[in-house]
């Protein structure tokens, strides 16, 4: 039976994440713990099945509404919810679909990020039940490079490029260090650094609260790692948190230091994250995705070079499934988006 629920309980969490550890599909952002930072104008909430008391499936989804428009209201679903059967994924996206149809909702996406095979399974079983699927839209497209650890690590690091084994020695000579990092006390430096690299390239990515959040789920849960890097004299010059994907260890944040950019650390520091995904057992290093349309100049396409050095492996994730939960809300909301792009006001 399905529920939706707008909290979990103590007992639902602990069911959740045995769940989760025993599947192999699930997306870790649908983990019940995962730090989601959400604006004041979202919610989670949750939809679970249950069966003989213990919960067989947990979807978390992000509940919107544009700010100036509250009535205009949006669902997503980002990762593939905890389960390995897609017959039930299918059956939950239904009775998704059904439930913000009912409460007029303008759109549900579901962003699935798992194997093709098993994303074309669900859109079958989807379209079976009748739903119907929005086209895709290209902006909603998503790739990431990914390095695949069949071979052993001296075989891995004979395919990177030239000058990549260049600057990982250069960095081994310059001392560098990395080294994986267990405690909130010398974690404490890298939100600093975090802050400062964003200060520099002009944005705004992550807050201070959620990094130790993050860090705190990665240890509490084992679903990740965090990675500082030091120079000779031991200060933190940058690091990188790791999260499970079930086969895959993503690279999902990273920060170098601005002041110690002639150094080669990040190039040690992945090297050391691939060192660690291998000896860990894992079939994958993701690279925390490739900007397939970045130009030439732009710095995506300076951060795409650089990955590339390590593999030329493309990892392409499926199309979204949008579902268009009521037209009048859909069409509105698209009208209020093109004025808004048209005059530039929110």
């Amino acid at each position: 039976m399905f529920e939706l629920k707008t909290e979990l309980t103590e007992k639902d969490i602990a069911s959740i994440s045995e769940l989760f550890g025993t599947i192999r599909t699930g997306s870790v952002f649908q983990h019940p713990k995962w730090p989601t930072s959400i604006r004041s104008d979202q919610r989670i909430v949750f939809l679970t099945k249950t069966e003989n008391d213990n919960i067989t499936l947990s979807v978390k989804i992000i509940e919107s509404k544009l700010r100036r428009a509250p009535s205009l209201r949006y669902a997503l679903v980002q990762g593939c919810p905890i389960s390995d059967d897609p017959v039930e994924v299918a059956a939950s996206i239904a009775h998704l679909y059904t439930y913000y149809e009912t409460e007029r909702f303008a759109e549900l996406t579901v962003r699935l990020d798992s194997s093709l095979h098993f994303a074309e399974h669900v859109e079958r079983l989807l379209r079976k039940e009748g739903l119907q699927i929005e086209p895709f839209r290209p902006s909603e497209f998503r790739s990431t490079l990914v390095l695949k650890l069949d071979k052993d690590m001296d075989a891995i690091e004979s395919d990177f490029s030239t000058n990549l084994k260049r600057n990982i020695k250069k960095g081994i000579n310059g001392n560098v260090q990395v080294r994986r990092i267990r405690s909130v006390d010398e974690f404490a430096p890298f939100p600093d650094i975090f802050a400062k690299m964003e200060k520099e390239r002009g944005v705004v990515l992550h807050n201070t609260d959620f990094l130790f959040r993050l860090f705190s789920f990665i240890e509490e849960t084992g679903l990740g790692f965090f990675l500082g890097t030091y120079d000779q004299t031991g200060t933190m010059i940058g690091g990188m948190i790791l999260i499970d994907q079930r086969d895959r260890l993503e690279y999902y944040i990273g920060a170098t230091d601005p002041d110690h950019r002639t150094q080669p650390q990040s190039h040690l520091t992945f090297l050391e994250a691939i060192r660690l995904a291998k000896s860990k057992g894992y079939d994958l290093f993701d690279f925390g995705g490739y900007g397939f349309n970045a130009k030439e100049g732009e710095q995506v396409f300076n951060i795409n070079r650089f990955k590339l050095s390590f593999t030329k492996d493309i990892l392409f994730f499926p199309k979204p499934f949008s579902f268009v939960t009521s037209k009048r809300h859909y069409t509105l909301g698209k009208t209020l988006m093109t004025i808004k792009q048209l005059t530039g006001k929110g």
